[in-house]
């Protein structure tokens, strides 16, 4: 979603600050959602962990950590937020998505995962291993973000059954197999949502806490190169 002053007044914030090394310097936004901010920042700034500081209309400052990456794109960067915005911010940065119908021009919450660019983020295959119900089953990866990630599977009549009743209430494992460097991962899922068409579900999930960082870290590279691409495609 598109920054401008009328949108950061219903936000109610003033101004948005980057604090690293010490030091605290203002920045520009010009796009923005609940996990992902793209911002100006005229200065030079490595990529790294850092804590952005929201300065609200009572003159209070929110913090959040992030991560900061270079677009190597007219000053700008991307900052990816490793912790979860507060409840305030997010409700109202989703109540602009949906009056304004942001939420389906541009997927900047997750990038779609294809049958080729899956190869980006280094994975094996576009399909994952995932435990439902007490049972291991391989689902279809079909998009991702920091924080959650949707997948699509074929699940048999009995656990459909035991998902319906209480799937969207229990946790779901998800194992990831990373081909570069050779890893494993496993992450802890809550149901967010889901839908369904026969015995195919597409299931939405958010990812617990603590993060896991090697997944946090090459799912940030994988996101970084995305936004990159998109920057210069809107300048063409």
């Amino acid at each position: 979603m598109q920054i401008d002053k009328n949108i950061l007044s219903f936000l109610q914030i003033k101004s948005i600050y980057i604090e690293y090394e010490g030091s605290t310097l203002p920045c520009m936004p010009i796009e923005m959602n609940k996990t992902f901010m793209r911002v100006l920042f005229f200065d030079k700034i490595p990529s790294q962990h850092v804590t952005i500081k929201f300065l609200t209309d009572e003159n209070l400052f929110v913090a959040v950590k992030a991560v900061i990456k270079n677009l190597n794109v007219d000053n700008q960067y991307a900052v990816f937020f490793v912790e979860r915005l507060p409840h305030l911010l997010q409700a109202k940065l989703l109540q602009l998505e949906t009056e304004k119908n942001f939420s389906d021009k541009r997927s900047g919450k997750r990038y779609k995962i294809t049958k080729t660019n899956y190869k980006d983020l280094k994975l094996e295959s576009n399909l994952i291993n995932v435990v439902i119900c007490g049972e291991e089953f391989t689902a279809e990866l079909q998009d991702i973000s920091i924080h959650g990630l949707r997948f699509s599977i074929d699940l048999p009549a009995k656990i459909k059954e035991n998902f319906l009743q209480n799937g969207a209430a229990s946790s779901i494992g998800a194992k990831f197999i990373f081909a570069e460097p050779k890893s494993i991962i496993f992450l802890i899922l809550t149901v967010m949502h889901f839908s369904i068409n026969e015995n195919q579900f597409s299931i939405g999930c958010q990812i617990k806490q603590p993060y896991n960082l090697e997944y946090t870290n090459r799912i940030i590279k994988f996101l970084t190169e995305q936004e990159a691409n998109y920057v210069l495609e809107q300048q063409r």
